[in-house]
């Protein structure tokens, strides 16, 4: 385990800092630095409050070893690793997710790649080893997966049918000028209304952590045959009180599918490599409408 004192953390993304603080609580190291934003901020600093914060790349200078996230459109992690790099500090970049990999190494036309990179799974490690044949690849424990799911089947399970849908901003363009996150949801809604896939007696919109929830209330007020409601609630607690979960290509639906729910993706015909989620148990509406 390639951690030497002093490590800094530097994360953007909730997912790759969810999967950081995990692991770093599994071994109980708390990381001496965090440089962070966006909806990483809060998550590491609840998880270590006692850290040392800095907004200034330059703080990196007294580190031996950096762990940083791998966010597809936040630049802070790629320079941290450019800064790394020309101060020979070792670095490990967590990858969250199982898309888009080599893209998150570039900005500019430039490519900056850690040390070695930490994965949780083997579709993921199958994947950077394909994209990274020159980088060390090393399949870590879950840590993230196994607690959530251990919180989701300790929860008391709902007692309708009710169905979370996953919300995601969604960065790539695709056929029309409406937002790809909301196709997603049209396809849904016009799905459900003239198919039997799912009955569910009630829906709830789960917004992303970068996104205002504000944005998709407009889904509660209209007119729908099921009620439509905004999450109060925990990510686990959501989940456990839903017997469906539908979404795009969020963590998010891995974590239900592995807590034994029935898993949706409302990926509509208009989007390119719909598929994006290497897992198999994940069903597509658009499989069963055509």
């Amino acid at each position: 385990m390639n951690i030497d004192r002093p490590f800094a953390v530097v994360a953007n993304d909730a997912g790759g800092a969810n999967q950081i603080v995990s692991f770093l609580h599994e071994l109980e190291f708390v990381p001496d630095l965090v440089i962070s934003s966006g909806p990483a901020h809060n998550i590491l600093k609840s998880a270590f409050p006692n850290a040392e914060y800095s907004l200034e790349l330059s703080s990196l200078s007294s580190i031996r070893c950096t762990i940083t996230g791998t966010s597809a459109f936040s630049s802070l992690e790629h320079y941290a690793r450019q800064y790394a790099r020309r101060l020979n500090i070792y670095c490990i970049a967590v990858l969250d997710h199982w898309v888009n990999y080599p893209s998150r190494f570039m900005r500019n036309g430039r490519q900056v790649l850690p040390d070695e990179l930490w994965v949780f799974d083997s579709y993921a490690f199958d994947y950077a080893k394909k994209s990274f044949p020159g980088t060390p690849v090393r399949l870590q424990s879950n840590s993230y997966m196994n607690m959530q799911v251990s919180k989701i089947t300790s929860l008391p399970k709902a007692n309708c049918a009710n169905l979370l849908y996953i919300l995601e901003p969604i960065q790539t363009r695709w056929f029309g000028e409406l937002e790809p996150e909301f196709q997603a949801l049209n396809y849904f809604f016009s799905v459900l209304e003239k198919s039997s896939f799912c009955h569910p007696k009630s829906i709830t919109l789960r917004p992303h952590p970068s996104e205002d929830p504000h944005k998709y209330l407009k889904y509660c007020n209209q007119e729908n045959s099921v009620p439509v409601s905004m999450s109060a609630g925990s990510l686990s607690h959501d989940i456990a009180q839903s017997e469906f979960v539908v979404g795009c290509h969020s963590y998010a639906m891995v974590i239900a599918l592995m807590a034994g729910k029935t898993v949706f993706s409302s990926l509509p015909p208009t989007a390119p490599n719909y598929n994006l989620l290497p897992h198999d148990d994940i069903i597509y509406l658009r499989e069963l409408n055509t």
